[in-house]
């Protein structure tokens, strides 16, 4: 299962993708001038939308949870009323299976880092700990306290010095005395260093050592030179292999050769000559095998690859005429959801399949039935809202038990989730619901459709 971890600061945005406890992708976009004025609650919203929309792949056909520090978003499929700015975001989330849970705010530590990741940056700083020292020791050499003084009378009295904020610069570098105890901890920090090495000085690893023979010098004696430290390498690495066959002698006498049964509790592995990878594992490494992928759904076709709504105009009719001439005219929109909430089906929500037609007439037929048995809308007591995220997950409503067999038999098949498992309008005349005979009953009898106690 899928998790997600989100968390917003003031300046940005933050989210983890987790799969079993570990984690498997991060997530950290800075917020602009105009949402880093907006409400907690909405910046908090804005993090679940963002991490929600770039894995949104990886969600289609299952479930999974939402982490949050945000207390109020764990209820944010079951509000009643949501404001236009609110709804903006929640509708990117329609037809996803998912779970908003509470966390503590110092449990979403790596969601957190990463939404104040862009304000740490401006936080670091060069800080030389030494710098009085060197300071101290220029002070007490004659020499550059001459120059320091001739500076101070003319800046212009000794070419490429310079003297500036207490500090000595010669050609834009720090000056140090010739004998000054610090020059071998230099020569260490910028030359044999990780840090401050060939690599970080000039973003390369150092040139390779060339053999005497490649260049050959008109010198006699550099040449002769160059053939002992060729020598001399040679040997080295003559003596390392020797280390390190001696090494590998004496670690072999503890170990003992297993021969493995591949097949029973041992695998092997068909992998090229060059792969470093050892062909044979045990069967206790193996892992868990994942579901299959689920296949991707279409965008409805009233949203856009951004997943905003889009209306367009499809067609304009005239109702009809009043006494006074005057004309009603009905706009179609094209793929616009144009009936109530509580009677529309799933695929109509998620468009998929064809969206609109027969099969979505008959859920309405069931959903009209069960209203008529039991006197309350098929999605009763919850809000618009809540009932199309119902909808868009495919559940269908309530059927109670009270029904007789034929009722709820008739209308479990309208409210089928898959549109073509349903019937079509003409089985449906030929169900035995639809065909038994309506009797005349006395008043205060129970209804034929409703099952006595």
């Amino acid at each position: 299962m899928f998790t997600i971890e989100t968390d917003a600061s003031n300046k940005g945005l933050g989210a983890v993708l987790m799969q079993e406890g570990r984690p498997v992708a991060f997530l950290s976009q800075t917020l602009s001038d105009r949402a880093q004025t907006k409400s907690v609650y909405e910046r908090e919203l804005m993090a679940i939308v963002m991490a929600v929309q770039k894995w949104r792949h990886y969600f289609l056909g299952r479930h999974f949870i939402i982490l949050t520090d945000q207390k109020s978003l764990k209820f944010l499929t079951e509000r009643r009323v949501m404001g236009e700015e609110y709804f903006r975001w929640t509708s990117k989330l329609m037809g996803l299976d998912f779970e908003i849970q509470y966390r503590l705010g110092k449990e979403n530590g790596v969601a957190d880092a990463l939404s104040r990741k862009m304000t740490f940056s401006a936080l670091s700083s060069v800080h030389f700990e030494q710098i009085k020292d060197w300071e101290t020791e220029i002070h007490l050499d004659p020499k550059l306290q001459g120059i320091i003084h001739d500076l101070i009378q003319d800046i212009n009295s000794h070419p490429g010095y310079k003297f500036q904020n207490q500090k000595l610069f010669y050609k834009g570098r720090l000056v140090l005395p010739k004998g000054s105890s610090r020059i071998p901890l230099l020569l260490q920090e910028f030359h044999n260093s990780a840090v401050g090495g060939h690599s970080a000085l000039y973003g390369r690893d150092p040139p390779h050592l060339l053999k005497g023979a490649t260049i050959p010098s008109t010198v006699e004696e550099i040449n002769v030179m160059i053939n002992d430290r060729d020598q001399m390498l040679h040997d080295l690495k003559g003596n390392l292999a020797k280390a390190q066959n001696q090494m590998k002698k004496y670690a072999d006498r503890s170990r003992r050769s297993i021969p493995l049964n591949i097949g029973t509790v041992a695998f092997e592995l068909a992998l090229p000559p060059e792969s470093k990878i050892h062909p044979v594992f045990h069967v206790s490494l193996l892992k868990k095998a994942l579901s299959p992928l689920a296949n991707p759904q279409p965008l409805p076709p009233m949203l856009s690859e951004e997943l905003e709504l889009q209306v367009t105009l499809a067609a304009v009719k005239v109702v009809r005429n009043t006494a006074a001439g005057l004309s009603s005219v009905a706009r179609v929109c094209a793929g616009v959801i144009a009936a109530s909430i509580d009677y529309i089906g799933g695929e109509v929500v998620n468009g998929k399949n064809t969206g609109y037609g027969l099969p979505a007439d008959i859920w309405s037929l069931g959903c009209t039935v069960l209203e008529m048995l039991t006197g309350e809308n098929p999605y009763s007591p919850l809000e618009s809202m809540q009932a199309l995220f119902r909808i868009g997950r495919g559940e269908p409503p309530h059927v109670p038990d009270s029904l007789s067999r034929d009722a709820r038999d008739f209308i479990l098949q309208c409210l089928k989730v898959d549109p073509d498992e349903r019937p079509s309008a003409a089985q449906l005349l030929n169900h035995t619901f639809v065909q038994r005979p309506l009797h005349s009953q006395s008043s205060g009898s129970a209804s034929p459709y409703i099952r006595r106690g």
